[in-house]
């Protein structure tokens, strides 16, 4: 799990910097992420394709959102 360190700290004999990532396995990772130490990362790969998730913005009618107030029996 990579986690990135919030305050500096030493892990496994070794000194880490605040802000530095790093790779720990699963338990140790929870360890530091539990004593508010560090916080997991996220990491984002570039070749995911990405969504026009937007309503109403693009060209397309049938994602348009729909206006007025809803009847009351629905």
């Amino acid at each position: 799990m990579k986690i990135e360190m919030i305050y500096p700290t030493f892990i496994d004999a070794e000194y880490c910097e605040a802000g530095t990532i790093i790779e720990l396995n699963d338990r140790k990772a929870q360890d530091l992420i539990d004593a508010g130490r560090s916080k997991k990362v996220s990491i984002f790969e570039p070749d995911q394709k990405l969504l026009d998730r937007s309503i109403g913005l693009s060209d397309n009618p049938e994602f348009s959102k729909r206006r007025g107030r809803t009847p009351k029996g629905e």
